[in-house]
């Protein structure tokens, strides 16, 4: 698969769960002049700045390495689709609780079901009263 084609066919995948445009691949040069992919995400910290984070892929003359390596970046952001497509409010509750990207789907699921549960108990015991 040429270069183009594999950013391209990186970018779908990514696109297929995260929002489109909060995580872009490319292909540029590192210092030595060598290709590399590129991947750009955008989120934000917990004081409520947007961070810009990178990872790079050097790429090679064998296909199969290029593929299995975008492979990594394409999981990278997968795997962590439910974080970036969060709202700024869910992104920095997430962080000030040290809660790993990869698992923010299981905590935020978490977090929802307490707060429901808490509603209703208040709630019954209001009626019972």
């Amino acid at each position: 698969m040429n270069l183009f084609a594999l950013k391209t066919d990186a970018q779908n995948k990514v696109d297929q769960h995260v929002t489109p445009g909060k995580v872009k691949f490319t292909i540029e040069k590192d210092a030595l002049g060598r290709n590399e992919m590129v991947m750009r995400y955008t989120h934000y910290d917990v004081d409520g700045e947007l961070f810009h984070g990178c990872k790079y892929t050097p790429l090679v003359r064998n296909n199969a390495t290029n593929e299995m390596q975008v492979d990594l970046l394409v999981s990278f952001a997968v795997n962590r689709a439910d974080f970036l497509n969060a709202n700024y409010h869910w992104q920095a509750e997430a962080q000030k609780a040290n809660v790993h990207p990869q698992m923010f789907k299981q905590w935020r699921d978490g977090n929802k079901v307490a707060k429901g549960e808490l509603q209703m108990l208040s709630f019954h015991n209001i009626s019972t009263k």
